[in-house]
C-alpha cells in the first residue's frame, strides 16, 4: 500500500502476494507437482540476489504428496530478516513487514512471478489463485474496553448483535471475529474484509485485514515477458486494498498513522 509514504507509523503486520498453481492429481484425492523436486534448487538460483538465506521449514519431514500448498522453504535477505520469498508444492508467496512501501513491494512481484516461471520451465504450471493479502493491527485492550464501539468508531464499521437478546450475558466481549466477502469487477474476484481480537507478542489488539483473492477462470495466465496481466491484477487489487484501508481508519486513526495530533 501507498500508505507507507504518507503514513510515520502505519499499522501494518504483514503485507504477502500468494501464488498457487494446479498440481497434478495421481489418484486418491493425492496431488502431486511434478516440477518441485527441481524447481526449488532452480528457483533459489533465481531470487538468491538478494534472498540469499534458506531456511528449510518442519513441512519438508512430511511428504510432498501429503502437504499440496504448504512451504517448504524461506529465502530471506538474511537471519530473521525481512523481506522474504517462500515456496511449496504449488505455492510462492512474497512477504513483508516494516519497513514496506508499495513500489518495492511490486518490484518484488515483477521479479517473483518470472523466477517463477523460470524454475518451472519444462512444466505445465498453470495459476490458479492469486491472493494480495494485508494485515493490519491496533492495540486495544478488548478485555477491558468496549469491543463494537471501538470498531464502529475508529475502524468504521458497525456490527451489533441484536440488542434484546434473552441470554444471561455482561455486555464485555471476550473476543470477536468477523468478515465479509464482496464481489469485484476489477479485478475480477472477490475481496474479503476481516476483524479479529488478538493478542500479538502480548499486546491485546483489533486485527483487520484487506484480502483480493482470484482463482481458476478470473485468474490471469503468465504472458512472458513482463507477465502484464499479472501485474496489472496486482495493481487493480492494491487499489481496492488501499482505499478500504484509507475509508476504515479515517479519522482519528488515520490522523495518528499520519503522524498528526489526535
Amino acid at each position: 500500500m501507498n500508505q507507507n509514504k504518507k503514513l510515520k507509523s502505519p499499522p501494518l503486520v504483514e503485507a504477502l502476494l500468494e501464488i498457487k498453481w494446479e498440481l497434478e492429481d495421481i489418484g486418491s484425492g493425492v496431488l502431486r507437482d511434478p516440477g518441485f523436486d527441481i524447481a526449488h534448487l532452480r528457483f533459489f538460483e533465481y531470487v538468491k540476489e538478494p534472498f540469499s538465506y534458506v531456511e528449510p521449514l518442519d513441512t519438508l519431514k512430511i511428504p510432498n504428496e501429503m502437504t499440496p500448498h504448504l512451504v517448504k522453504y524461506r529465502y530471506r535477505v538474511k537471519e530473521d530478516g525481512w523481506p522474504l520469498v517462500q515456496l511449496g508444492p504449488g505455492v510462492a508467496s512474497l512477504n513483508f513487514t516494516k519497513p514496506y512501501d508499495w513500489d518495492t513491494f511490486l518490484d518484488h512481484a515483477k521479479r517473483l512471478i518470472p523466477n517463477l516461471l523460470q524454475a518451472y520451465e519444462g512444466f505445465d504450471l498453470q495459476i490458479s489463485s492469486l491472493l494480495l493479502r494485508y494485515i493490519n493491527a491496533e492495540p486495544f485492550d478488548f478485555d477491558e474496553c468496549d469491543t463494537l464501539e471501538f470498531v464502529d468508531t475508529q475502524l468504521n464499521t458497525l456490527f451489533r448483535p441484536p440488542v434484546n437478546m434473552k441470554t444471561n450475558y455482561s455486555n464485555r466481549i471476550k473476543g470477536g471475529s468477523w468478515s465479509l466477502q464482496y464481489e469485484l469487477t476489477k479485478p475480477l474476484g472477490t475481496g474479503i474484509l476481516r476483524f479479529t481480537t488478538a493478542t500479538r507478542k502480548e499486546v491485546k489488539s483489533i486485527v483487520w485485514e484487506q484480502n483480493v483473492r482470484s482463482v481458476d477462470e478470473e485468474v490471469p495466465q503468465p504472458d512472458g515477458g513482463e507477465n502484464a496481466e499479472i501485474v496489472e491484477w496486482l495493481r487493480l487489487a492494491h487499489d481496492v486494498i488501499e482505499d478500504w484501508f484509507l475509508q476504515i481508519v479515517r479519522g482519528d486513526l488515520l490522523t495518528r498513522y499520519e503522524g498528526g495530533e489526535k
